[in-house]
């Protein structure tokens, strides 16, 4: 009776075991998420202490205080966060992340205040852009220490197998997608406040977080979870790409378009914050969204990892009664007649027998196949659009390449379609190898980085822009006829006219022009491409700086 007892113990010891374990895992899965949305807010918190940090400092003596107070208080709610973060790692016993906040963060949001407390205390007269940059700069390197703390948590986290923990990249990108969204604006504010044009550093900066905010949305798009996917996920996706893309971004883009043209500025430094913050704003509803939801899936899986420990231990407590009852049972009912039965035998004959017994055995089914079947078709898809996208995309310009175009023409000739209904224009800088031998390759990469993004702001979301060579672009249009055509590639010569870029240290800017050769009408790619290319050879002979069909 013992031994079987004892085997009903050790097979059913290994459920018990991993039943804890997860129910472990789960529990510190939920204190790590807490810590990582206090992380994430905190992030948010310094981030946005930027917007009143600039609008203190660009600010005239008339609204300096209006400015400082509210500096004040968001210094204040940045302050309380902090403290609410740091209990909350000490409860969760994060050494690592409560020793980066202490010794890294806190020491940096130090310095990042200083810098700009000693700017607002200058006398306006004393004041340069360099200064006032200097000092948003340092603001920037607060965030960045958050951000490594956020990071540190991800990487150390114990819970990376629970359902919740597919959350995380989409947390990383969210809170890198609003700083990256804010510095976009914050690199021009110096130049904007004095009212001067935007260096060159300043400017590429700009263009560098925009472009990184679009890529960083991209992703966001591929990697979120399937179970984020309702109404009100998609209203929250909706805002951020309507006022964040459409409508923040394209004000940066304004300011930048003012300075390369010589122009007023359309807004002021302090105007630019006001109105941009709330574009932001909807970043930040998002990504609450999104923690709040992960939090409440960690205390899901936890409430589901208890339960499911609770009914192993009271399915072993019934087996084990069970098997006493009946080991009980049949000792009283079964076994002991048959040893009195057997003992009369032997007294009877004077003879002895000879009895044996057999044991079974039993094995156990595994768990959560199908989950982490899930986590790695979600891995392998995120990968795959990662390489696609490397692989369709030009790394210069981020404009399409000669492979995706390829791959576009061999779809139209596999659904036995023809190019009677598209037209092409192709594009040529002129006398661009004059530009690489006179002023190097970094300046003709910065050509062709201008004219493909004038280039995708002149055409419609529908039509393919490819990089074709070295200095040549393609547009490939559908459902256009020649004579729209032709409008259109005279619009992107014009618009690549109004190009100026600031080159070193000369007072001269840079023009660029194009050619372009329109093609329409034929049957095939190879007669659409070369009739397109005669065009240009024309455009070339007239004198450069020319559409010709």
């Amino acid at each position: 009776m013992l031994i079987i007892v004892v085997s009903v113990l050790m097979l059913a010891l290994p459920l018990i075991i991993q039943s804890y374990q997860r129910y472990q895992k789960n529990a510190v899965a939920l204190s790590e998420m807490q810590s990582l949305k206090a992380v994430a807010e905190l992030a948010n918190l310094i981030s946005s202490e930027r917007g009143p940090a600039n609008s203190a400092m660009s600010s005239t003596k008339a609204e300096l205080q209006t400015h400082l107070l509210a500096l004040k208080t968001r210094r204040a709610e940045v302050d309380l966060a902090l403290q609410r973060m740091l209990v909350t790692l000490k409860q969760s016993q994060n050494k690592v992340g409560t020793h980066k906040i202490v010794s890294q963060l806190v020491p940096a949001l130090k310095n990042g205040r200083d810098a700009v407390d000693a700017y607002i205390d200058l006398p306006i007269e004393q004041r340069s852009s360099v200064q006032l940059n200097h000092a948003i700069r340092t603001m920037f390197s607060v965030w960045d220490e958050s951000y490594d703390v956020l990071q540190s948590l991800v990487d150390r986290s114990h819970g990376q197998e629970t359902a919740s923990s597919h959350y995380y990249p989409l947390i990383l990108l969210l809170a890198d997608l609003r700083d990256q969204a804010g510095r976009s604006a914050s690199n021009i504010i110096a130049a904007v406040a004095f009212n001067e044009s935007i260096p060159e550093d300043d400017l590429a900066s700009s263009l560098q977080t925009q472009r990184q905010s679009r890529y960083l949305w991209k992703l966001i798009d591929v990697i979120h979870p399937n179970d984020t996917q309702n109404a009100e996920f998609t209203r929250l996706h909706r805002q951020v790409k309507t006022r964040f893309l459409d409508q923040g971004l394209p004000l940066v883009d304004g300011l930048l378009f003012n300075s390369l043209h010589h122009e007023p500025y359309e807004l002021s430094s302090i105007e630019l914050t006001q109105k941009i913050v709330g574009h932001f704003g909807s970043v930040v509803e998002l990504q609450n969204y999104i923690l709040d939801r992960s939090v409440l899936q960690a205390e899901a899986e936890l409430n589901a990892a208890r339960t499911k420990l609770l009914y192993t231990l009271v399915s072993v407590f019934l087996c084990l009664t069970a098997v006493i009852v009946t080991m009980v049972y049949a000792k009283k009912w079964v076994f002991a007649p048959l040893i009195h039965a057997r003992q009369q035998l032997f007294d009877l004959a004077k003879d002895q027998a000879e009895h044996g017994s057999t044991s079974a055995s039993h094995s156990v089914s595994l768990f959560d196949a199908i989950f982490h079947l899930k986590k790695k078709l979600q891995e392998r898809d995120a990968l795959e659009f990662q390489l696609k996208h490397h692989a369709y995309t030009d790394s210069l310009t981020g404009v399409s390449n000669r492979f995706a175009l390829m791959k576009y023409v061999a779809l139209i000739e596999q659904s036995h379609q023809n190019f009677s209904n598209h037209c092409m224009i192709l594009f040529d800088v002129d006398k661009f190898k004059a530009v690489n031998d006179q002023h190097g390759h970094v300046v003709g990469d910065r050509v062709i980085e201008a004219v493909a993004l004038t280039m995708k702001d002149h055409i419609r979301a529908t039509d393919l822009l490819v990089r074709y060579g070295g200095d040549e672009f393609l547009i490939l249009l559908e459902h256009v006829d020649l004579a729209q055509a032709l409008q259109i590639a005279e619009k992107v010569r014009l618009a690549v006219l109004d190009i100026m870029l600031q080159v070193g240290n000369s007072a001269q800017p840079l023009t660029v022009s194009v050619s372009a050769g329109v093609a329409t009408a034929e049957q095939t790619w190879v007669d659409l491409l070369e009739k397109a290319d005669e065009a240009l050879f024309r455009a070339k002979v007239k004198g450069r700086n020319v559409v010709s069909d």
